[in-house]
């Protein structure tokens, strides 16, 4: 695979656009092929010129290696554009950020953050929808991963709540006494109160064989602390019920978050990178 120099009006952003699209079907197939195949197709020397070409300049570190945010030092004139379209829609009151990247190893990626006229997560969900679709109508950048974030303004006080549940089988955890079983859940808010801060009321009691956890927290925290408990159960390993049930509950100022990637969308949990394997996913349409 040879790459055609470039001929002489070309600019540096057109050098730039087709190192890019020779790097990223170069990434494709090295994702096909594995390093043994890449060295057999003799295509390394190749793929590995391209990553010293946006190392070095000539133009395609910008796209090889690309960053850009307004408001901010970085802001270019293609990310206001999109700042400015979100700032147009309906019920958004304020742009705090608008984002894009893109590497060579992680594609492409844009997020914002928006303050909207939204009284319930219906609305915010409705806002951060449209929102989406802005940042993927991007002119010269290719669809991506993206994140918007909304967040009520004027401020609106909602609940949040995280559930988690744990079966703990009898060959898994080990049977324990009363003593042993209330030394684990003791161990269990222990390591809760070290390793997060504002954790308040953790309680739990039995009942018909089911341990029932409950806590609150800050808004941001509530998924992750909801997760770190189960976590804890499973790593200390006794077998305190037949199963667990663990509420973590918080209010807060109505924030929500969507996700897309794969052309798919889901909420994503405050203080959480990336969506769990039972948020609901549905396309853009």
């Amino acid at each position: 695979m040879a790459l055609d120099p470039p001929s002489a009006p070309a600019d540096a952003a057109s050098t730039a656009r087709r190192l890019a699209a020779a790097a990223a079907g170069l990434r494709g197939r090295a994702a096909r092929l594995g390093p043994a195949g890449l060295l057999a197709a003799g295509l390394v020397g190749i793929f590995v010129a391209l990553v010293l070409v946006g190392a070095t300049g000539c133009g395609a570190e910008k796209v090889l290696n690309d960053q850009a945010a307004c408001p901010g030092a970085t802001c270019t004139a293609d990310v206001q554009g999109r700042r400015d379209a979100l700032a147009a829609l309906d019920r958004v009151s304020e742009v705090q950020s608008v984002e894009r990247s893109y590497g060579l190893d992680r594609g492409s990626f844009r997020s914002a953050v928006l303050g909207a006229r939204v009284g319930g997560r219906a609305a915010a969900r409705t806002v951060a929808l449209e929102a989406l679709d802005v940042l993927q109508d991007w002119p010269e950048h290719d669809t991506g991963a993206a994140v918007v974030t909304v967040v009520a303004d004027p401020p609106v006080t909602v609940p949040y709540v995280a559930l988690e549940e744990l079966e703990l089988s009898p060959g898994q955890f080990d049977a324990c006494s009363d003593q042993r079983c209330a030394q684990a859940l003791e161990e269990v808010r222990v390591r809760v109160g070290q390793d997060y801060d504002d954790v308040e009321d953790l309680r739990w009691g039995l009942v018909s064989g089911t341990l029932e956890v409950t806590a609150r927290t800050d808004p941001d925290q509530v998924a992750l602390v909801a997760a770190a408990v189960r976590r804890y159960l499973i790593e200390i390993g006794a077998r305190v019920a037949d199963r667990v049930e663990i509420e973590v509950r918080a209010r807060g100022r109505l924030t929500l978050t969507l996700r897309l990637e794969d052309g798919l969308a889901c909420e994503q949990a405050p203080g959480v990178i990336g969506c769990s394997e039972e948020s609901e996913r549905f396309d853009l349409s």
